[in-house]
């Protein structure tokens, strides 16, 4: 995706993120947050489990998953997404999906117990796993 600098428009990069589809197959929105590799968490697990546990190889194991599979999503064909498509009046500005995401997120955020109860979260509770297979 080309991302530009806040505070200089003319400034930018590209980078690879994370783009979510909407059920009509078209890019609704995207994220900057990046997860980590490995946690640890991850570690923790495998480490109280496995006596012979070796941490350089579970990292560099883990890394070497994780841009692999980074790399199959980059030659996927899919398209060059720019940061400015997304934002108002962009191209995917108005997505449908996205908005009621939106919706949702800020009535999660208010924190208003009444209001978060009238949302219908089972929707989008099933929609993570299968956008595993859609990300670019």
């Amino acid at each position: 995706m080309r991302r530009y600098q806040p505070e200089s428009p003319e400034t930018y990069w590209y980078e690879i993120v994370e783009v979510l589809y909407g059920k009509d197959g078209l890019p609704m929105m995207w994220n900057e947050l990046s997860i980590p590799a490995i946690s640890h968490v991850d570690i923790d697990i495998i480490e109280s489990s496995d006596k012979d546990f070796n941490l350089q190889e579970f990292v560099k194991e883990g890394l070497l998953e994780q841009y692999t599979q980074l790399m199959r999503d980059v030659d996927a064909k899919a398209p060059m997404m720019d940061q400015m498509d997304f934002e108002d009046n962009g191209v995917y500005a108005d997505h449908p999906e996205a908005i009621e995401l939106r919706k949702v997120a800020e009535v999660l955020a208010s924190g208003d117990e009444e209001e978060i109860a009238k949302l219908n979260l089972e929707q989008w509770e099933d929609e993570e796993d299968d956008d595993e297979d859609e990300q670019h």
